[in-house]
């Protein structure tokens, strides 16, 4: 749970004021109901609820009545039980003896007089929402609330470095106030919140380190296992009041990503769905997707594009109805030419001129002219043909499919594992000139691995080591299959993957230092290979077909460098060291 600060000039008076709710009076019983209860149930519920709600002026007096009253019938459940339900009345308050009992939660003690209850607004919060707490006590008392995260974190909500002081007045009250608020965070999961009101404050030295609230840390973690504090608290509340002097109240709610469902449908229908740039599907479509702004794209061949943006809140549905109007360049206005489309097997995807015209078998009026047909199907080759239409013609292309052949890729290489580094100091002898031969393993920040390849001189007391090496990193991602124009054009909107290690040549100086290390420094030059693809692409798992656009590869440049430490003993030298690329680079070599 996410705690956030508000302006310190508001108000900090919640905690003082007198309350201005009180609690709701019971239903009204039927005359068979009041006849089985005892005379003393009747004279005690009417004097309790008149010390709630009447003026703070008569409070000595009537609470002097009230405790008188409760002597007499504390020992009845039933007065026990209609405290509760008339509790019971406030909006949201938690059904806790419905509940299981969730791990650190302190249960409600039975028959004491002091009695307390929590309330939230709703059982269901997503991150970034404001939690509000409604706290209901029967008399005045010292209140503690804390929480219980999804990943077992106890923090204390109540008091706190904006509101320390807890002591609050019998009625309702709301936490937080006007100086700050609590706001939902991940992680997302079931989350508990425990309110604690006694008869006299528990030592705060105990719970926290110095017994202060600091700006730095308003919101104190007590603990970070909840059945262990569980039994710390109930130790401390034993010893600050006896066994009816406290009460508790607990309540749980989920904490869950937020989402909202867009369906969208067209006439005709077939028409591919780009939301935010990035092809998701065909109409009809629905999808789940989180709360926001969206722009949503419909285009299909032979017709205008359809755009328009949408806002998307928590839990809402969308339905979006879009009528595609035929383009004006496919209007027959003249004589047309008919093509049919069939394909082996059947339900493929067809393109015409990089337009999505629907799947097989198809057959559609257009316009005479000059037209580029792609036909294609997960799983298989893209069947491709240029035909001229004239008028009247009657054109049916068939198209036999080749299932892809696959070559399966071969495993990457783990990284080498550098021998262990003795733990006692090596005397290493005057270097002489020999040969290193080595190679190093390294893992990005993004956990790339990479392999790296070493050849060098030892030559001086001054140079341990002058060098040089390469390295690949296996940054090549799955890159959709696309038509290679050879050379850099025009495509409109593209796509950009890495393809393709990344090859880097470097070379490298060690400088010695004293009993066998050395300073290693080295720099060099990466070269990344990148394909640009044309969009749009669709997603395998939005459409069950693979659309081949056009694109051209590029190579791209790096300068690179290397900072770190290495250790020679004997024939063998070890190295570590920072690369801005490849991450923590470990490396082995072998002198000869």
């Amino acid at each position: 749970m996410l705690l956030l600060h508000l302006p310190d000039d508001l108000r900090d008076d919640i905690a003082h004021s007198p309350p201005r709710d009180c609690l709701k009076s019971p239903r009204r019983k039927t005359a068979k109901q009041q006849r089985s209860n005892n005379e003393p149930f009747h004279k005690a519920a009417p004097l309790l609820f008149s010390w709630l709600i009447l003026d703070e002026s008569l409070l000595t007096f009537q609470s002097a009545l009230s405790s008188l009253i409760l002597s007499k019938v504390i020992s009845m459940r039933r007065l026990v039980t209609f405290i509760a339900i008339a509790l019971m009345s406030f909006g949201g308050v938690a059904q806790q003896s419905e509940q299981p009992i969730p791990e650190g939660i302190i249960v409600q003690p039975a028959q004491t007089p002091l009695a307390v209850q929590l309330g939230l607004e709703k059982a269901l919060y997503a991150p970034g929402e404001k939690l509000r707490l409604s706290i209901a006590l029967n008399q005045d008392a010292y209140v503690y609330i804390y929480n219980i995260t999804p990943d077992r974190r106890v923090n204390l909500l109540f008091p706190n470095a904006y509101q320390p002081i807890n002591l609050l007045k019998a009625g309702v009250h709301t936490i937080p106030n006007q100086r700050y608020s609590l706001v939902i965070s991940p992680p997302t999961g079931f989350e508990c919140i425990q309110v604690l009101a006694l008869a006299a404050p528990l030592p705060l030295e105990q719970l926290i380190p110095g017994g202060k609230f600091s700006p730095q840390n308003p919101f104190p973690l007590l603990s970070q296992k909840p059945q262990e504090f569980k039994a710390f608290m109930q130790s401390l509340i034993v010893g600050a009041v006896s066994t009816t002097g406290w009460a508790a109240a607990w309540t749980c709610f989920q904490v869950a990503a937020p989402q909202a469902r867009l369906r969208v449908v067209s006439n005709p229908s077939g028409a591919l769905v780009s939301i935010n740039g990035i092809v998701m599907g065909q109409t009809p479509l629905e999808l789940t997707l989180a709360p926001g702004r969206y722009r949503v794209v419909l285009s299909r061949f032979g017709y205008d594009e359809w755009a328009q943006t949408v806002e998307l809140k928590q839990g809402s549905e969308i339905t979006l109805e879009a009528q595609l109007a035929l383009s004006p360049f496919f209007r027959p206005l003249g004589r047309t030419a008919r093509l049919r489309i069939v394909s082996d097997p059947e339900d493929a995807d067809v393109f015409i001129d990089n337009a999505y015209a629907g799947r097989t078998p198809l057959s559609i009026e257009i316009a005479p002219g000059r037209y580029r047909v792609v036909v294609t199907k997960t799983n298989y080759e893209s069947w491709v043909q240029t035909l001229e239409l004239k008028s009247d013609s009657d054109i049916t292309l068939e198209a036999v499919l080749r299932p892809l052949v696959t070559t399966p890729t071969p495993p990457t290489p783990a990284p080498p594992t550098p021998p262990s580094i003795p733990r006692e100091p090596i005397v290493v002898a005057p270097p002489r000139p020999t040969v290193l031969i080595g190679f190093n393993g390294g893992l990005s920040a993004a956990q790339i691995p990479s392999v790296g390849f070493e050849f060098g001189f030892m030559i001086s007391r001054i140079a341990n080591l002058v060098g040089l090496g390469f390295s690949f990193a296996m940054t090549g991602e799955d890159v959709p299959d696309y038509e290679d124009v050879g050379s850099p054009i025009d495509l409109g909107p593209t796509m950009t993957y890495r393809e393709g290690p990344e090859t880097e040549f470097y070379g490298k100086l060690s400088l010695a230092l004293l009993g066998g290390l050395g300073v290693d420094l080295a720099g060099g030059l990466a070269i990344q290979k990148e394909a640009h693809i044309a969009l749009p692409l669709v997603p395998m798992r939005a459409l069950d077909v693979i659309v081949k656009p056009n694109g051209y590869q590029t190579e791209r440049y790096y300068l690179t460098w290397l900072v770190g430490l290495s250790l020679r003993s004997e024939n063998l030298v070890l190295s570590v060291g920072m690369h801005n690329r490849r991450g923590w680079v470990i490396g082995v070599g072998v002198v000869f």
